[in-house]
């Protein structure tokens, strides 16, 4: 909930100061999610994608591990694409 708003405006500046390909959004020191940052993460993947970017989500853990997986983001997101934009969502421990 605190950086609900906030990830839209970082990954909007990031994608226009910069050319890059690939987004990282680090979530190891995110301990809680609701369905509001659920619902931010899914629509920065489609603003990414839509500017033909790689979002990557890495290193949820916990409770935010399992909001992802029950809510069904985790496996949507985790999809491969068949062009080369979307999500890799994943750990960076293997």
């Amino acid at each position: 909930m605190a950086f609900s708003g906030q990830l839209r405006e970082a990954v909007d500046s990031t994608l226009t100061a910069t050319s890059t390909q690939w987004l990282i959004v680090d979530l190891q020191a995110t301990t809680l999610i609701d369905s509001g940052a659920v619902k931010e993460l899914v629509d920065v993947h489609r603003f990414a994608a839509h500017q033909g970017r790689v979002l990557i989500l890495r290193n949820a853990r916990g409770i935010v591990s399992e909001v992802l997986r029950v809510t069904g983001v985790a496996e949507t997101l985790h999809r491969p694409s068949t062009r080369p934009t979307g999500t890799i969502y994943g750990s960076s421990n293997g």
